[in-house]
Order: C-alpha cells, then structure tokens, then sequence
C-alpha cells in the first residue's frame, strides 16, 4: 500500500462528508473535525455458508449466513476506522456512512467517518428561526 496515498487522504478537511450546520453544532460542542478515515473489512462466507445461503433463497426467513457476514464486516470496518482515527490524535468518530458491497460469497463494507478532536468546552449555540 502506498503509504503517502494514506496520508493525505487522513488529513482530508471533513467539510464534503458534513453540512454547516453539522460542522458548527460540533464545533459548539467543543469538538474539531481533523480528518476524514475509512475502514474497510472484506470477509467470505465461505462455501458452507453460501451454499446455505443459496439454498435460503428458495425458503422464507433470513439468510444468517449472510447477515452474520455482514455484521462481522461493520464491525471490523468500524474498528479500523477507530484505530486510524486514534493514529490522527483523534478523541472519537462520527460516522458518516457504511457503504456495502455484496458480491457472491464476499461481503465488502467500507466505514467512512469524521475524526474529531476535543478542542474547548461546550458553547451555547444561538436559536435561528427562519426571519432572523
């Protein structure tokens, strides 16, 4: 893996995965946005579990194999995001979407998320109504 690629893509400025608003009620809250990170967890089903799964599609009811595959996904995507968000200094994430890819046995899921760092006390944020 490049690891200049990774680099600068961490320091991303988060203002195109959040609104103004989104941006300042954070910022109200005491918290700095520092960078954009991902997750990503690949994980097969194996062949056990897509021939069971296979065999699901001809049956009611939920196909655990697959939703056991795509849980253990966003759980892992989840974790890397959190761990390249704590590389940046980062105090937690705000996750900003899950983006899934299912393609026959494999189970793709990538964990896009805002790093934020503590930066001040929380600030009350002034009331805006539509004529002020």
């Amino acid at each position: 893996m490049n690891t200049q690629a990774v680099e600068t893509t961490a320091r991303l400025v988060p203002s195109a995965a959040m609104s103004g608003p989104e941006l300042y009620a954070l910022r109200a809250a005491g918290y700095e946005p520092i960078g954009i990170v991902f997750g990503v967890a690949a994980i097969s089903m194996g062949s056990r579990g897509f021939g069971r799964s296979v065999r699901a599609i001809f049956t009611k009811g939920e196909m655990t194999a697959v939703s056991q595959t795509s849980a253990e996904a966003r759980r892992t995507a989840l974790a890397r995001a959190e761990k390249e968000a704590q590389e940046l200094g980062a105090d937690m994430i705000l996750v900003n979407n899950f983006d899934v890819r299912d393609v026959a046995e494999i189970v793709e899921i990538t964990c896009t998320a805002t790093a934020l760092k503590k930066a001040g006390e929380f600030k009350a944020m002034p009331i805006a109504t539509a004529t002020s």
